[in-house]
């Protein structure tokens, strides 16, 4: 039986890749802004001026690295597709590419009965979904796939308990 998620994920994660991607679009502008700024305050070349440019441009770029690479990995390890076979559960995730920051595939994960965890989870990014204990969590030798069941068809919850 396969459940696909519907067009609503689909917007949802969407928006979320693309606010990562205005993030690091906005930095650009801070950082010719911040050595302008600095060559204005003093227009001869001294230690402080070059320690500006030298440190504010890699500081920001570290500041947008960290507040992005977190959220899209889990992005990636979102499922959008879920496929239940006879012995095992496959499960398809969402690709995400952000600029230069991540550039993760799509993946497809093969869960063997018996073999893997469910829980009920928090989404782990609350600025895209934040609904307490409403996300299933598969886990099995380190990956743990989130399953967001208000954006699959209700038979699904159904199909995941059966195997709690």
């Amino acid at each position: 039986m396969k459940f696909e998620s519907s067009p609503a994920f689909a917007i949802l994660v969407n928006q979320a890749i693309g606010s990562l991607k205005g993030n690091s679009y906005v930095i650009l502008p801070y950082i010719l802004g911040g050595c302008f700024f600095l060559y204005k305050l003093n227009p001869h070349f001294d230690v402080a001026l070059i320690i500006g440019e030298i440190l504010l441009p890699p500081l920001l770029l570290l500041i947008v690295y960290l507040r992005t690479v977190p959220i899209g990995k889990i992005i990636n390890n979102t499922a959008n597709e879920i496929v239940f076979l006879e012995d095992s559960i496959s499960i398809k995730t969402v690709p995400v590419k952000i600029l230069f920051w991540i550039n993760k595939p799509s993946m497809e994960l093969n869960f063997k009965i018996r073999h893997f965890r469910i829980s009920k989870t928090p989404y782990p990014a609350k600025n895209i979904y934040d609904l307490d204990k409403k996300v299933w969590m598969f886990s099995m030798a380190g990956n743990e796939i989130y399953i967001i069941p208000d954006f699959f068809d209700k038979e699904l919850e159904q199909k995941i308990k059966l195997f709690i």
